[in-house]
């Protein structure tokens, strides 16, 4: 799945704000982000408005600005979208700049991943509801039905606890890093003594451990809890096998990211009939 993300999106990897850690999380996936190249327009406007409020200095929003010219997401030219952004504007009775968003998730076969609780409400009952997921959204627990799994729920709620664990030391070496500053600009990479720590060391160690259909069983879960993949569980897990067989150790640490997602992943697959 091909994931487009908005300025609502993109700026919470640089500031710390509301839902910070979900957009990390992306970052995660694995597969190229996108967006229209109108996102660096809109991110310079954020960066200027928070410039003026004091927010940040000038100096961090060029260096904001200029990491998000670096290739993440891939930009996809206006030009090729303007015409389609134009009549999803027409039929949404909407402003076309939230529109080039929906047309880039078109254009990719994805979804847009966006914070804006509006465009969300818009698109609900549309011909482009499939196109947007909103960043961090909930779900209820819903009915107890659960389809089965080859993974004891034993071992997902160990994990769970782990996870936990191991986020909370990330969350920890995020602290560490802007030391006491109300703004910082923080890489992934940063964020490496992190997953050397022995809480993420014990996660990967039981992840790792395994077999590889109940390896699936968690990806799927993960994916499903992220809401980015929709709901379908079958696809979910067929992909997620694919997956799991394809790739190598070193796939073991997107895995473990995505355990974030678990209790919310059991909940949805809880609701399903």
């Amino acid at each position: 799945m091909n994931f487009v993300v908005d300025a609502s999106v993109a700026i919470k990897w640089f500031i710390e704000e509301n839902l910070s850690a979900e957009a990390e999380a992306i970052l995660g996936h694995g597969e190229p982000l996108f967006a229209p190249d109108l996102l660096l327009a809109e991110i310079g406007n954020v960066l200027w408005k928070k410039v003026i409020r004091g927010e940040i200095t000038p100096d961090q929003a060029h260096e904001i600005a200029a990491k998000i010219e670096e290739g993440v997401p891939v930009l996809y030219s206006m030009r090729l979208l303007n015409a389609r952004a134009l009549q999803i504007a027409l039929d949404l009775d909407h402003p076309i700049y939230d529109c080039f968003y929906l047309a880039c998730a078109e254009a990719v076969d994805g979804v847009l991943v966006t914070a804006d609780q509006k465009l969300l409400d818009i698109s609900k009952g549309t011909n482009f509801e499939s196109l947007v997921r909103l960043l961090g959204a909930p779900r209820s627990l819903g009915r107890e039905h659960l389809p089965s799994l080859h993974i004891p729920l034993e071992k997902v709620e160990e994990i769970i606890r782990l996870s936990k664990l191991a986020w909370a030391t990330q969350d920890h070496v995020r602290e560490e890093l802007a030391d006491g500053k109300e703004f910082s600009v923080l890489n992934v990479k940063d964020l490496d003594p992190a997953f050397d720590s022995p809480n993420w060391v014990n996660l990967l160690s039981r992840v790792e451990d395994l077999p590889e259909n109940e390896l699936a069983d968690l990806l799927a879960l993960g994916w499903l809890g992220q809401e980015y993949s929709g709901t379908e569980w079958q696809r979910i897990r067929e992909r997620a096998g694919s997956a799991v067989r394809s790739h190598d150790s070193r796939y073991l640490r997107y895995i473990c990211s995505l355990t974030y997602y678990l209790e919310n992943g059991l909940a949805i697959l809880r609701g399903q009939p």
